[in-house]
C-alpha cells in the first residue's frame, strides 16, 4: 500500500510542477479569446442591425429600393472580420500537454501524424486499405512499448473526400523472451474471421472469462501455461479502462500486439473553443497507462512460468 501511495504522490507532484502551469496558461488564453470574440461579435451584430434599420427606413420613408446588396455586403464584411480574428488568435501554439504528460514515464515521446498508410492487412486489425497513425507514443529502450491511436479511412468521390470508418488503440511490446510460438485471442462478435486463421489450433478452456474469446495457438506450452484466467481477466480489464468495444491479442514469439477496437485515450488537449480534459483527464489517462504496465507485467510473469516447462 505504501508503494501505491508513493507512486500517487510522485504523479501528483509531476502534475503540479510540469502540467498544471501549462493548463492554467492555456485556460487564460482561451478565456481571453472568447471574451474578445463575443465583444467583437456583439459590436458587429449591432452594426448589422443598425444597417438593416437604415435600409428599411430609407425604403419606407423615401421609397427607395430595398438594398439587399448592402445588407449582404455588410454581413460578409462582418463575417470576414470575425474569421480573421479567429485565424489570428489560432496562430498561438497551444502546449501539447499530452506530449509533456508522457514524459512522466521516462524518455517517452509522442508523435502526431495525418499520413496515410496503404495496404494494411492484419488479422487483429479491421480490414481497411488506408490507415492513419494519429498518435504514436513510444517508450525508450528500457521500455520497448508503443501505443498508437489508429484511424481507418476510406476514400469517397474519386478520392476527393475521405471518411473515418473505425478507430482504436494499438499496443505493441517486445517481450524479454520468446516461447517460439503464436497465440491469438479474438473477442467474439468482432471483425476477425475464423476462416482467415491457418496453422493454429483452436483452444478450448473451462475458464469463465475465456467464453468471451476465440483462442488459437500452435504450441502446447502456450496452451498449457499461458491460456489461464489471469490472461483473460487482465485483457478484459484493459478493454474496460480504454472504453473499447472489442479487444484482440496476438503473441508471436517475443512480439506482443493488442488492438482495442474503438478504444480511446481519456485525455485530449484543449483548443481555442474547447477546454482540455484537465487534471482529472490526466489522472484517468495515467490509470490507462498503469493498466498497460500491469498487463505487460502479467504477460512477462506467465511467459517466465511457461519458459520453465519448455
Amino acid at each position: 500500500m505504501s508503494e501505491i501511495n508513493e507512486t500517487e504522490d510522485a504523479f501528483e507532484k509531476f502534475l503540479q510542477k510540469n502540467i498544471l502551469p501549462l493548463l492554467e496558461s492555456e485556460d487564460k488564453y482561451r478565456q481571453s479569446f472568447k471574451n474578445h470574440f463575443w465583444l467583437y461579435a456583439g459590436v458587429l451584430l449591432f452594426f448589422n442591425c443598425s444597417n438593416v434599420l437604415i435600409v428599411l427606413f430609407r425604403h419606407l420613408i423615401y421609397n427607395r429600393l430595398f438594398s439587399w446588396e448592402q445588407l449582404f455586403l455588410t454581413a460578409a464584411i462582418s463575417a470576414f472580420i470575425l474569421f480573421c480574428y479567429v485565424k489570428f488568435a489560432g496562430r498561438k501554439v497551444f502546449p501539447d500537454v499530452f506530449a509533456e504528460f508522457v514524459k512522466y514515464y521516462g524518455n517517452w515521446s509522442l508523435r502526431r501524424s495525418t499520413d496515410l498508410k496503404t495496404n494494411v492487412h492484419d488479422i487483429i486489425l479491421p480490414s481497411s486499405p488506408l490507415q492513419i497513425e494519429k498518435i504514436n507514443i513510444s517508450g525508450d529502450s528500457n521500455c520497448p512499448l508503443k501505443l498508437k491511436k489508429l484511424a481507418f479511412v476510406k476514400k469517397l468521390l474519386n478520392n476527393k473526400l475521405q471518411t473515418t470508418v473505425g478507430e482504436g488503440i494499438f499496443l505493441t511490446y517486445n517481450l524479454p523472451q520468446s516461447l517460439g510460438g503464436t497465440l491469438l485471442l479474438l473477442e467474439k462478435g468482432g471483425f476477425a474471421k475464423i476462416k482467415q486463421i491457418s496453422g493454429l489450433d483452436k483452444v478450448s478452456s473451462a475458464i469463465p472469462a475465456s467464453n468471451y474469446f476465440q483462442t488459437f495457438a500452435d504450441s502446447e506450452v502456450i496452451k498449457n501455461y499461458l491460456v489461464i484466467s489471469a490472461l483473460y481477466e487482465n485483457l478484459l480489464d484493459l478493454k474496460e479502462v480504454f472504453k473499447a468495444s472489442k479487444i484482440y491479442l496476438r503473441l508471436e514469439n517475443d512480439k506482443l500486439d493488442v488492438f482495442l477496437q474503438s478504444g480511446r485515450f481519456l485525455y485530449h488537449n484543449g483548443s481555442l473553443w474547447a477546454s482540455s480534459t484537465g487534471e482529472d483527464g490526466l489522472k484517468k489517462q495515467n490509470q490507462q497507462i498503469e493498466k498497460v504496465f500491469l498487463f505487460i507485467s502479467v504477460m512477462e510473469d506467465l511467459i517466465e512460468v511457461a519458459k520453465e516447462h519448455v
